[in-house]
């Protein structure tokens, strides 16, 4: 149901690049960061566009409780339609990520395409502990010496994929 309203809301909206014709790249990088995480765990997903990682893994971990940002009205529309129905649990709000940490801390970030990997350690430093990375093999080569790979897996039309993770003080 996901992947038929996601090709249906695309031809509409920007939520994954028209240019690609398999989608199901993206549902695979989101389930390896979900089953990583630990019981219960409380996640923020920034940038969320059209649900990947964070509605994705909120689907498959129900146990977990996903916040997801995204700034774009049209796509919170997309993440609320699909939330209602398959991940009533999620929390969605319309807004951006930004300035310096409130109150509000996570125990889990992810990130899969919204910014360089530098960008957002430093976005989420403060705002939560672990920080996740959904990461192609430059993005990989990229990261620094606090941050380890997780997990790798091939894509046969993207390549390989990593999960970066890093611990914050």
């Amino acid at each position: 149901m996901y992947h038929q309203e996601l090709l249906k809301w695309n031809q509409r909206i920007n939520l994954v690049s028209r240019k690609e014709t398999d989608l199901y790249h993206h549902f695979e990088d989101s389930l390896h960061f979900a089953i990583t995480l630990p019981l219960g765990a409380q996640v923020v997903d920034v940038g969320s566009g059209g649900g990947f990682p964070g509605l994705v893994s909120q689907i498959a971990r129900p146990d977990c409780h996903f916040t997801l940002f995204e700034p774009t009205q049209k796509k919170v529309a997309f993440l609320q339609h699909i939330a209602v129905r398959l991940a009533p649990t999620a929390t969605i709000r319309c807004e951006r990520v930004e300035g310096p940490p409130g109150p509000e801390f996570f125990g889990h970030a992810v990130c899969k395409a919204f910014t360089d990997l530098h960008s957002w350690e430093t976005l989420m430093t403060g705002r939560a502990k672990e920080l996740w990375f959904l990461a192609s093999q430059p993005q990989m080569e990229s990261m620094g010496s606090l941050w380890h790979v997780h997990s790798e897996w091939h894509h046969e039309t993207h390549g390989r994929r990593y999960l970066l993770h890093k611990t914050c003080n």
